[in-house]
């Protein structure tokens, strides 16, 4: 049986990083074709759901939040990645760690938040 952190470890070692600190999750991605990011993404996303089904731990996946980064207009190449049976939706930011990223990561929400 693999801890947390061994599962981390086991992700890490291939196409995706991945970072948890409590009960956040991230899951990073790169790569100049779309649709590999989306497939890669897809088969990170089902290995943690096997390790959490396998532990007996749920994820509420209308809480997972999902954003490409990139300044490109177009998006070819972009399919469905689903969790727990849910197709996630794509979000133009998203918060970690108290940190808000937007989709062209200029950082000009984080610091609206941070000034008000």
């Amino acid at each position: 049986m693999h801890t947390w952190q061994e599962n981390l470890y086991s992700l890490n070692s291939v196409r995706y990083f991945t970072q948890g600190f409590a009960d956040d999750f991230s899951a990073l991605v790169i790569d100049k074709d779309l649709r590999t990011v989306c497939e890669v993404m897809q088969a990170a996303l089902n290995r943690v759901q096997r390790w959490c089904e396998d532990h007996r731990l749920s994820v509420n996946p209308d809480k997972t939040e999902m954003v490409l980064f990139t300044r490109k207009r177009t998006r070819p190449g972009l399919i469905p990645i689903v969790f727990f049976g849910k197709e996630l939706e794509r979000t133009n930011k998203v918060k970690h760690l108290g940190v808000v990223l937007d989709s062209k990561l200029t950082w000009s929400e984080h610091l609206d938040q941070k000034c008000k």
